[in-house]
């Protein structure tokens, strides 16, 4: 599916079912051009069946945003949130080596699976935003998730915290079940942390976070995994 140049406001998918985005030769949904901004690609299936279980992986990425596709929402926070799995390349991945990309907003997805990273950054696409760093880590009713993030000074962020059952390759984590957020602001060195309580994750299985920076809807990619005891 190609939203290419003057491509402004559309929705694809939405608050109800959305669409099967699966099978394609290259990726399945693919955002070009600098007046390509304002989309919402939310409550769709990218790269599986409708159930979101058996693969149907697309040939590149599950979603590729470049050529200065600006200001482009993937998920959302008013939206059902896409699952994007088992695609040949990246979940989401985000190209600025030739047009700069940012301000791509990734929220509440459930991504997992992929050949690649969950969410990857091509030549310090969205603002080269950091992920944060998860430090602890404990399930007793419920999870317990300690972390830091180190970004821009004396701004918003959004951390959205996820659980999968295996961690990638890179030691980067990609994000199968989304868990909840936590809003932080760091401070004039550019540091906060946060604490955040969850739903029990189970033992074993991996979590990962993501920051989004509420000012210019950066959002960045995974956190490195951190192993639920």
């Amino acid at each position: 599916m190609l939203l290419d140049h003057v491509a402004y406001g559309n929705a694809i998918g939405g608050t109800d079912a959305g669409n099967v985005i699966s099978g394609n030769a290259t990726d399945g949904v693919n955002m070009e051009g600098t007046d390509t901004s304002a989309n919402g690609v939310a409550g769709n299936w990218i790269g599986t069946d409708a159930s979101g279980t058996q693969a149907l992986p697309n040939g590149s990425s599950g979603v590729l945003v470049w050529q200065g596709a600006n200001g482009n929402t993937i998920g959302g926070r008013a939206a059902i949130g896409n699952t994007i799995a088992f695609n040949s390349f990246a979940g989401v991945a985000i190209e600025g080596s030739d047009l700069t990309t940012n301000g791509i907003t990734i929220e509440g997805n459930s991504i997992e699976g992929n050949g690649f990273l969950g969410i990857g950054f091509f030549a310090d696409a969205n603002d080269g935003q950091a992920s944060p760093v998860l430090t602890a880590v404990g399930t007793v009713a419920t999870t317990t998730i300690e972390g830091t993030l180190d970004s821009a000074a004396s701004t918003d962020f959004r951390i959205e915290l996820f659980a999968s059952p295996d961690c990638d390759d890179s030691g980067a984590g990609e994000g199968a079940q989304f868990l909840g957020s936590v809003g932080v602001t760091t401070n004039a060195g550019g540091h906060a942390s946060f604490t955040k309580d969850v739903p029990a994750v189970p033992d074993g299985e991996f979590v990962t976070a993501t920051a989004t920076n509420e000012s210019t809807g950066d959002t960045s990619q995974f956190s490195d995994c951190f192993q639920n005891p």
